[in-house]
């Protein structure tokens, strides 16, 4: 019954906040109650969480989802909340214990969070029964497939296309591509 409770102030908390971001108000909202799947309070300082949260993240999803059919993730850390689309997120890039984070409209953003982290968060935001359409592609990309318009093993080229006016191209080694190559030739033939 409390934790029923606890979740119902933190959905309101919540729902709150994505109001504020949709209307792009410069209110910012400056307490988060984080808990986690168990509804169990996170440590940390304060109402602030160092880590991202399971449920913050589960419950924004859910909460943005419903309400624009797009897929969004929360990033909250101590200092700052990034509210990303996935559907407009081309790929993501490792740089050391940061994540450069890639728009396929062109804008970046540089998280605190590793690759391996992004990675994690995206995947539990994820629909249990959609297919992800974001994939690793070794220890420095992850990039979404449904920008992918041309892979060149000879080149080392790997390109990301929303199809209109804005492209990227990244610089994959051969190995990996030839494998993920074979790999989306393999999904795509008739067999």
């Amino acid at each position: 019954m409390i934790a029923s409770c606890f979740f119902c102030v933190v959905k309101v908390v919540i729902q709150s906040c994505i109001n504020i971001f949709l209307r792009r108000e410069e209110l910012i909202p400056q307490i988060f109650i984080t808990f986690d799947r168990m509804g169990n309070r996170m440590s940390g300082m304060g109402n602030y969480c160092f880590q991202p949260s399971v449920l913050l993240v589960f419950v924004v999803t859910e909460l943005i989802k419903s309400k624009e059919n797009t897929m969004k993730l929360c990033l909250n850390s101590r200092d700052e909340l990034y509210m990303l689309d996935l559907d407009k997120v081309a790929y993501i890039e490792a740089s050391g214990n940061y994540s450069r984070i890639v728009y396929v409209e062109g804008m970046q953003i540089v998280v605190t969070l590793g690759l391996s982290k992004v990675e994690e968060l995206i995947k539990q935001s994820m629909v249990k029964t959609a297919i992800s359409p974001f994939v690793r592609l070794g220890r420095s990309y992850i990039i979404n497939q449904n920008y992918l318009t041309h892979i060149n093993v000879v080149r080392q080229r790997l390109t990301l296309s929303d199809c209109m006016e804005h492209t990227h191209v990244l610089e994959i080694p051969k190995a990996l591509l030839r494998s993920y190559k074979d790999l989306i030739k393999e999904k795509f033939t008739v067999k």
